[in-house]
């Protein structure tokens, strides 16, 4: 290597910096205060008074180099009017603040002095910063700022900032999940609460049927479970038909937002039958208690299937479906066929079945009347103590909702790489039970959406 060769060239007529130049970097020095030179200041700024969160895209594309100039023109001027800095300039008894090369620099964090940014252009460096550093966290942000500028509450500006930062709500995990209220769905009566769901894909078994409509009446805890071939309006009907004419007519319906359960025919068939609708917050399964039934449901069949032909899973129903029947709940403290149909397992087991007398039907009734008033104050008191702060957002909270994207090998598209949230939306009312509807500002849609589906 030719040492000789080797040359200073100015940072003015050196036009194309290399890789050691696009920074300035902190560095030990004999003094005991350090002023950074303009010469090492990013060229990315401009001024803007009154920038909204709305327009900080606009803001972003328009921080280039070819701005910069005209910014750093007007640093001076907008210093000289900045009321802030006119009063640290009064009050200050100590060195805090001086003047070097037209600019007033401030004595900050390490000691060092760093340009002073008036109050009405704070938004710039801020934006620029975040943006070039690849959205950072905040004490990141504020280390990339603190390289050249610096103002009092800088921290708490960036703070502000990365909070609303569109691009960093959109890309980054959530560090908690919004937790609302807690709401128990419970019924009080047998027939007053069906919760239904389709359980499904299954592997073709006997007479082609692939899925597996659930049906749980809330109060009793009963299960009845019908295979059908498709998840459709009409196969749903007519299993549903099916329970009415065993069990009689209820009056309200649960369900998921399955397109088998929100068709025209669907809802049309249950209006005619005078039978209300209620429908789960979308992607939040946890508001339906027939998911709990169905995980038992594949925990059993997985026992008994092993790893033979996973066909056969129709013939297990029956016997599933019995045993699920009569066992005693956890939360009702009694046998659900019992409360059901006022039957309850004899001396000969499962087979033998003897009715149940009607003053002994109403003490059971009452019974589960009382445990399931019992249960719900135990959970809300193990809520409580497990949650120390609940959520309960107000109109007009902007929000981000939790994206459920697949991945195409076709359009070369991952969903590791794809937005985790997609907003920002506009909370327009709290429809209850943690439901939230919220308003897309681009095209005025509404759509409802559980607390946990959402990012604030």
């Amino acid at each position: 290597m030719n040492i000789e060769a080797v040359s200073y060239v100015p940072g003015v007529d050196n036009t194309v910096a290399d890789a050691l130049s696009r920074y300035f970097k902190d560095c030990v020095c004999p003094s005991s205060t350090y002023i950074v030179p303009m010469s090492s200041v990013p060229t990315p700024f401009i001024t803007c008074h009154s920038i909204t969160v709305a327009a900080e895209a606009e803001v972003i594309d328009t921080l280039d180099s070819e701005n910069f100039s005209q910014w750093f023109k007007e640093l001076p001027k907008v210093q000289s009017i900045d009321p802030e800095l006119s009063i640290l300039r009064d009050t200050q008894r100590t060195s805090r603040i001086t003047l070097i090369d037209d600019l007033y620099h401030i004595r900050g964090r390490n000691n060092k002095y760093r340009i002073f940014i008036p109050y009405k252009i704070r938004y710039q460096p801020v934006a620029y910063c975040h943006k070039d550093a690849m959205h950072p966290g905040m004490n990141k942000t504020v280390d990339v700022i603190h390289r050249f500028f610096d103002w009092p509450g800088c921290r708490e500006d960036v703070e502000e900032y990365v909070h609303i930062c569109e691009i960093c709500n959109q890309n980054k995990r959530r560090l908690h999940v919004p937790q609302g209220d807690m709401h128990n769905i419970v019924a009080f009566s047998k027939g007053e609460l069906l919760a239904i769901d389709n359980f499904g894909p299954l592997p073709p078994g006997r007479g082609g049927v692939e899925k597996l409509l659930v049906v749980l009446d809330v109060f009793t805890k009963y299960v009845r479970l019908y295979p059908c071939k498709k998840a459709t309006a009409e196969s749903s009907i007519q299993a549903l038909e099916k329970y009415i004419s065993d069990y009689g007519l209820p009056r309200t319906i649960l369900s998921d937002n399955g397109t088998n359960f929100t068709s025209h025919e669907w809802r049309r068939h249950w209006h005619e039958r005078e039978v209300s609708l209620r429908y789960t917050s979308v992607y939040h399964p946890a508001a339906n208690p027939a998911e709990r039934v169905m995980q038992t449901i594949a925990e059993t069949i997985r026992m008994q299937v092993h790893d033979d032909n996973h066909g056969k899973w129709p013939m297990l129903i029956p016997s599933i479906e019995n045993k699920i029947n009569m066992n005693v709940h956890s939360t009702t403290g009694v046998s659900l066929i019992i409360l059901q149909c006022q039957l309850r397992p004899g001396i000969g087991g499962f087979r033998l079945l003897v009715p149940v007398t009607l003053p002994e039907y109403i003490k059971y009734r009452d019974k589960t009347r009382y445990n399931i008033k019992c249960k719900i104050e135990q959970r809300q008191e193990q809520f409580a103590r497990k949650n120390k702060e609940t959520i309960e957002l107000m109109p007009g909270d902007i929000v981000y909702v939790k994206t459920h994207l697949l991945s195409s090998k076709e359009k070369h598209f991952s969903k590791k790489f794809g937005k985790l949230f997609k907003g920002p939306y506009i909370v327009m009312e709290n429809r209850g039970m943690n439901c939230y509807r919220i308003q897309d500002p681009s095209n005025q849609a509404c759509e409802d959406h559980h607390i946990n589906n959402l990012k604030y």
